[in-house]
């Protein structure tokens, strides 16, 4: 009696699982309008303290610059130091 009614909600657990998907993927893309920017950014988030940075945040200059140039330049910074490291602590190998 219970392998039937295990089966049972199998089946309807995967078709609502499908038609979960089919509504999401449609509606997302045909019924979500295009997506607009203000120019000049100037809404910006207010500086406050973080709970999970665990410091002041002051978000507003990679907020408002629009090309985002010194946000990417920092993040390529970082990644090449952190690469760096890591190739420090690596095994010298002949």
């Amino acid at each position: 009696m219970l392998k039937p009614l295990l089966i049972y909600f199998s089946i309807i657990g995967s078709i609502f699982g499908l038609l979960n998907l089919f509504i999401h993927s449609t509606l997302s893309l045909s019924v979500l309008p295009p997506s607009k920017i203000i120019i000049p950014l100037t809404v910006t988030q207010r500086e406050d303290y973080s709970d999970i940075e665990k410091t002041r945040t002051n978000y507003t200059p990679a907020m408002i610059d629009l090309d985002k140039e010194a946000l990417i330049k920092a993040q390529q910074e970082a990644y090449l130091k952190a690469q760096q490291e890591a190739l420090k602590k690596m095994p010298y190998r002949r």
